[in-house]
């Protein structure tokens, strides 16, 4: 529980991942390169983590235009229900590439 009170507190305070005091953000929108606390890389997989985002949410999107239009409850409340909880249910996918966790052994 402690290590997920302290993963909250650093990203509601957009601070380092690792060592919660440097920035996260060089301007609001623009994400810093490295921490100026303890130099880890924030950028190391900002292009293709961008582009699976907006890919796959692009995607996703599309399935649920095409059911909608496709598709026509005879319960009008219920196809709501149908489409609103499974569009906020949690997508379980693997991430795009597996790579060594940047946090200390400790708080995996």
């Amino acid at each position: 529980m402690k290590v997920l009170k302290r993963i909250l507190s650093h990203g509601l305070r957009r601070r380092c991942p690792k060592c919660g005091i440097g920035p996260v953000f060089a301007r609001w929108h623009e994400v810093a390169e490295t921490c100026s606390h303890c130099n880890l890389d924030l950028q190391e997989r900002e292009g293709d983590c961008w582009a699976f985002m907006y890919i796959t949410t692009a995607f996703i999107t599309g399935l649920f235009f095409i059911a909608m239009l496709l598709y026509r409850p005879a319960n009008l409340m219920l196809g709501r229900i149908v489409v609103s909880g499974a569009g906020s249910s949690p997508w379980p996918s693997p991430s795009p590439t597996a790579r060594a966790s940047p946090w200390p052994s400790s708080m995996n």
